[in-house]
């Protein structure tokens, strides 16, 4: 089932969107063959992100992902 979204763009973006959006058939066909696209590359953290998350295993601050949820509900 797809969801509905609302984003904003810049007018350069909206512009090329305009000349492309016919070849896949409207908006919602360019972002999502956009989005395909994007995220079948794989996502490379900062290496700001891996010295956080080592130093949060170190230092025993780590959490799993099912712990976190049960604290945010």
């Amino acid at each position: 089932m797809k969801k509905r979204m609302q984003i904003t763009i810049s007018e350069e973006i909206k512009n090329k969107m305009d000349l492309t959006k016919d070849f896949y058939g409207g908006y919602s066909g360019l972002i999502e063959e956009a989005l395909k696209h994007f995220l079948s590359s794989p996502v490379e953290p900062y290496s700001e992100d891996i010295s956080d998350f080592k130093k949060a295993i170190k230092e025993n601050q780590w959490i799993s992902l099912e712990e976190l949820r049960k604290k945010i509900k």
